[in-house]
């Protein structure tokens, strides 16, 4: 199945339950659409380019997600829940939303890129955070996250004031 393409099972690609291992390829100018998916054994969107935007709004990962080297315009993850997550050298060029997102096993953003707002408002990273070497250009609102396990910048760039930085992690709770 690629994304925009209908479910066997339902009309769209919302809301649908994919039961086998999930492998897309995206080149589209076209929105995709997960919005409420439970992808049951695995997704695999590595190299895909997402445009002009997709949603995984609600969705449902439950035995790893593969973004690697990914590519998205706008994206929005907001109260998605993932289990073992890698999104290593993914591109951002739009708004990244993982508002209240819960993020279970090994979360990997690494050398990731973020070009535009990043947004991780009351989210929950329950496993380890693996940011080391992400780019941020322009800004993260962080207020709220939890980390319950290691977190790591190491090498990471935020290039906006240092006085922004410190109120993007106002709230910030490591347990």
């Amino acid at each position: 199945m690629t994304a925009g393409q209908s479910c066997k099972r339902c009309s769209s690609t919302r809301r649908c339950s994919l039961k086998g291992p999930t492998s897309a390829t995206c080149n589209s100018s076209k929105e995709a659409n997960f919005d409420g998916a439970t992808f049951h054994q695995g997704a695999e969107f590595v190299g895909a380019k997402f445009g002009p935007v997709a949603t995984f709004v609600r969705a449902a990962f439950e035995s790893g997600a593969n973004f690697d080297r990914a590519s998205f315009a706008a994206i929005s993850f907001s109260e998605a829940v993932f289990t073992d997550l890698r999104f290593f050298e993914a591109s951002f060029r739009g708004d990244a939303n993982f508002r209240e997102a819960t993020f279970k096993g090994e979360s990997l953003f690494a050398q990731a890129m973020f070009h535009a707002e990043v947004s991780l408002i009351k989210a929950t990273f329950e496993g380890p955070a693996n940011l080391t070497g992400v780019t941020f250009n322009r800004g993260v609102n962080a207020n709220e996250v939890t980390f319950q396990d290691w977190v790591g910048f190491n090498a990471s760039t935020f290039r906006w004031s240092s006085s922004i930085i410190q109120n993007a992690f106002g709230s910030v709770s490591l347990v």
